[in-house]
């Protein structure tokens, strides 16, 4: 299979208040608030709430979170939910509770008919034998940040001294998949390292094949920042000496898909339908807004709402509205089905919050005419090989 084939108010609110909005089936769960590393750019950190916050995920939000699970499986009749495991960092969450809560979790899965799905997104420098097999008891499907060479990586993602993690986030992913454990790799894509750089790096030297290269989470406020010759650099090299190899680049897929009529799995391109459940309990959405200053969420707690509630809360209706309702740039854009308008994140502007394309709007257009360029005659050839066998 190549790499494209695989791709409010109270517990009572309105029935028909809810109905509005989609239903939730996407989770990200803070297992714990603070890291063992000091990553320069992380966004969770640029909020000062988030120490404020309980250090792990509270036993009485853990609580009250299984039966509202099921509960909202069963009222939903939810097919498919997927919950990723997220921090802080994760794995600083006890692993005898992360075992009682997988247990629970695949109780409801059992007694609902629900499909539950696990991943996780880790640094890897905690993660042991026993964490090790508690994910693959539970089918988690593990991510590992990993921010290109050795120099760039140790300038990016340094421990509490200042020092660089490379070197053990290296040996992190070699044992983790010498013991048959797969991971797939998060780098966020630096104008400092050149993509062919990137990539050889991880496919030749490491023998990665499965990984995502995120733009960096910035947005109208802050520096600009240009990607575009970046990403069609990428492309070319993914397109000519990669994919064929059996290398997965999601944000590359995901635009191919939506380049050919696809839908993108990518977070932000097109509606977004997720929540996020921090460790206290509270219901809110993405939680990579919270690198936009002055930007709160409501009172909406797993331990007093039902989980679809969050949709009761005035900014995760803003996120979803702004979402499906796009600038007026954006609607008369060309690119609209294939861009989407962007990851909500990068849309947000203090004067008019997310009624903006995307800070990257000139990179998405950029690439997304070099994709048409490259594989759309491919398509309209195979298309009509087709045709001509069925005449």
């Amino acid at each position: 299979m190549t790499p494209m084939q695989a791709l409010c108010k109270t517990a009572e609110s309105p029935p028909e208040q809810l109905a509005v909005f989609p239903i939730i089936n996407e989770l990200v769960l803070k297992l714990a608030s603070r890291c063992n590393i000091n990553c320069t750019y992380c966004y969770w950190f640029n909020d000062p709430e988030v120490m404020q916050s309980p250090k792990m995920l509270t036993p009485e939000a853990e609580k009250a979170f299984i039966p509202k699970l099921k509960q909202h499986i069963e009222r939903h009749q939810v097919e498919k939910f997927r919950i990723a495991f997220h921090g802080g960092e994760p794995t600083l969450f006890p692993k005898k509770r992360f075992k009682v809560l997988c247990l629970a979790i695949r109780k409801v899965a059992n007694e609902t008919g629900c499909k539950i799905s696990f991943a996780m997104q880790s640094n890897g420098l905690l993660i042991d034998d026993e964490w090790i097999e508690l994910l693959k008891q539970f089918d988690v499907r593990l991510g590992i940040s990993l921010d290109g060479s050795q120099q760039l990586h140790d300038k990016l993602r340094i421990d509490a001294k200042g020092r660089g993690t490379y070197l053990k986030t290296i040996q992190a992913i070699e044992h983790i998949r010498s013991t048959g454990l797969e991971v797939y790799i998060l780098s966020v894509a630096s104008e400092q390292t050149e993509p062919k750089a990137l990539l050889k790096h991880f496919v030749e030297q490491l023998n990665l094949k499965d990984f995502e290269v995120l733009l960096p989470h910035i947005h109208h406020q802050n520096e600009p920042a240009t990607f575009g010759h970046y990403l069609c650099e990428m492309f070319d090299l993914y397109l000519e000496e990669f994919i064929e190899a059996g290398v997965s680049i999601r944000i590359l897929d995901d635009l191919m898909c939506q380049v050919i009529g696809g839908k993108s799995m990518s977070q932000g391109y097109g509606y977004v339908a997720t929540a996020t459940l921090l460790t206290d309990g509270a219901l809110e959405c993405v939680d990579d807004l919270r690198m936009i200053d002055g930007l709160k969420a409501g009172n909406i707690n797993i331990k007093t709402h039902q989980l679809q509630e969050v949709t009761c809360d005035p900014l995760w209706q803003e996120i979803y509205t702004s979402s499906i309702h796009l600038s007026p740039q954006c609607n008369d854009c060309e690119f609209k089905r294939s861009c989407g308008g962007g990851p909500m994140v990068s849309r947000w502007s203090e004067k008019k919050r997310f009624d903006n394309p995307s800070v990257y709007c000139k990179d998405y257009q950029k690439i997304i005419q070099h994709i048409q360029k490259r594989i759309m005659p491919r398509v309209t050839q195979l298309q009509q090989t087709k045709e001509s066998q069925l005449c």
